[in-house]
């Protein structure tokens, strides 16, 4: 502001009546008058009435002194809003995309890796528990963790049950089911299951089921399963 404006500005502060000042109207508006300020704008300019009734009121100076004192350490601190996170607009791979990575099939061999991204994808809602063993077993084994039915081009069931005695193990069993077989001619194929770095490995029953027990639940999402289809007959074996 030049000279001549501050001097027209305070002539005006001593002729005017200190008893105009509306205080109801004013203080409102001290906040923008100091972020002005703050920022190097020409406040004085853009709020000539408030800067006049400053040089005219000692309380309300004493008063804009607060508010410009609290304007700058707002300015000081770190104002930036951080960026959004925007990740769930990024479309997740489908249920059948994630599979078609996992599984590998090389003639009678099929290959399947589960991975943290399926775990979810594959856990069913509670249903009592169909093991086919006995009572005892029915009762320690009831709740599913994971489950991936058979389908066309896959001719393996893959369960996972929850020791109730060892919340941190679980029973995985897998059932093979190879495309124009049925029981008791299940029988015969090797599963090899690999968890936490050591592998196991079971041949189905005639009912095609190969069961695993104590496996650790937490490594579930890094499981790999192996399995070797018997192609040959009861008869031929």
């Amino acid at each position: 502001m030049n000279e001549r404006n501050q001097l027209a500005r305070l002539k005006r502060a001593v002729i005017e009546d200190i008893d105009d000042i509306d205080f109801d109207v004013i203080l409102p508006q001290l906040d923008a008058y100091a972020v002005a300020q703050l920022a190097g704008e020409p406040y004085t300019e853009q709020f000539a009435d408030i800067a006049l009734m400053l040089d005219q009121s000692a309380v309300l100076s004493s008063i804009y002194a607060r508010v410009y004192d609290a304007a700058a350490q707002n300015d000081t601190a770190d104002l930036s809003i951080p960026a959004p996170n925007l990740d769930f607009l990024t479309p997740r791979p489908s249920l059948a995309q994630l599979l078609h990575e996992a599984i590998r099939v090389n003639g009678n061999k099929i290959r399947f890796a589960l991975s943290d991204a399926l775990l979810p994808l594959l856990a069913p809602p509670p249903t009592p528990a169909l093991v086919l063993r006995g009572a005892a077993d029915r009762q320690r084994y009831n709740k599913e963790l994971l489950k991936l039915e058979q389908e066309e081009g896959r001719p393996f069931t893959l369960v996972a049950w929850q020791d109730s005695e060892n919340d941190a193990l679980c029973l995985v069993e897998v059932t093979v089911e190879p495309p124009g077989k049925m029981w008791p001619d299940l029988a015969g194929s090797s599963v090899c299951v690999t968890a936490a770095g050591n592998t196991y490995t079971e041949t189905t029953d005639e009912w095609g089921l190969a069961a695993f027990e104590d496996i650790v639940v937490a490594t579930l999402g890094a499981l790999s399963i192996e399995i070797e289809i018997e192609t040959r007959d009861r008869d031929e074996r």
